[in-house]
């Protein structure tokens, strides 16, 4: 009984005994584009992914947002479940056809490899460009494709070592 009080008082008002369906942040895990519902996670998994740095999102085969957590969005300046049943795209800050390219060559090395890494060019909801490191994951689930990116906002080690180079250059001057 005393983990299960530990685990309601980590959970707040949701019970660990509740169906996660009935979780109001849960409608963010809906897919907007079809009528099959996501995979459910259950309130621990939740709890553990919006407390997460990183920020998370989750796409489905066309590209469409399903799902971000907390940092994902307040990363990008949206409001929790604003960026849910829109296109990736909207995050990019490379402009078309170059958006294009750049993601058709990430969807190329994700449906042959499973998975991408690397540095992202993005853009906040208010335009302000900026970088993140970004892992991308395939995943495979009932027949459907989705794919799992971690990022991390650079904002600040690119300020630091640019004020470095700056500060070694007038050094050397």
């Amino acid at each position: 009984m005393r983990r299960r009080n530990r685990l309601n008082e980590t959970l707040g008002q949701y019970s660990c005994c509740m169906n996660p369906a009935d979780i109001p942040n849960l409608h963010h895990m809906r897919r907007l584009t079809g009528t099959r519902p996501e995979p459910p996670l259950s309130s621990i998994h939740l709890v553990v992914l919006d407390n997460m740095v990183e920020g998370v999102s989750v796409l489905d085969e066309s590209g469409y947002i399903v799902y971000t957590n907390a940092a994902e969005d307040r990363m990008f300046g949206y409001q929790r479940g604003e960026l849910i049943g829109r296109l990736a795209t909207v995050q990019n800050a490379n402009p078309e056809p170059g958006n294009h390219f750049i993601d058709s060559q990430v969807t190329a090395q994700l449906q042959s490899t499973g998975e991408w890494s690397g540095e992202r060019s993005n853009r906040k909801k208010d335009g302000t460009p900026f970088y993140t490191s970004a892992r991308i994951i395939s995943l495979e689930d009932d027949g459907a494709t989705y794919w799992i990116c971690f990022q991390q906002d650079l904002s600040d080690r690119r300020r630091n070592e640019l004020e470095l180079r700056d500060a070694n250059e007038a050094l050397h001057a």
